[in-house]
């Protein structure tokens, strides 16, 4: 029986180590979106140059407009005492290059970021 526990353990912790190594490799060469680094990003630059600056985008969408492609950045943050906040950037595409690009402020309650966290 310890030694069913201690295996258990074992392979608990080689999960553990798994998964967080995982995440570490998942961000890395990827730059967080920050307003400073959304304010960095002139109008008329093509995708590789907008990765370039701001990383790869959390999520890819075509835009209403035919022809037109959406590069959405997402920043999470909390601030001491409020309900965590995030920023969802919106890069426009057309013709190849960015023509426009404005950014949603959110705010979320602690369960509600949770649950989505955990649906992703």
């Amino acid at each position: 029986m310890k030694l069913f526990k201690i295996r258990k353990n074992a392979v608990l912790l080689c999960m553990l180590v798994f998964l967080l190594g995982g995440c570490a490799v998942a961000s890395l060469g990827s730059k967080p979106m920050s307003m400073h680094r959304f304010e960095q990003i002139p109008l008329g630059i093509n995708s590789k140059e907008l990765v370039s600056i701001a990383g790869k985008p959390y999520e890819i969408t075509k835009g209403k407009k035919p022809g037109t492609v959406k590069y959405v950045y997402i920043e999470r943050f909390s601030m001491p005492g409020q309900e965590r906040q995030a920023r969802r950037y919106i890069v426009e595409f057309s013709g190849g290059r960015v023509s426009n690009k404005y950014f949603l402020h959110e705010e979320q309650k602690t369960v509600e970021f949770l649950l989505e966290k955990n649906a992703d």
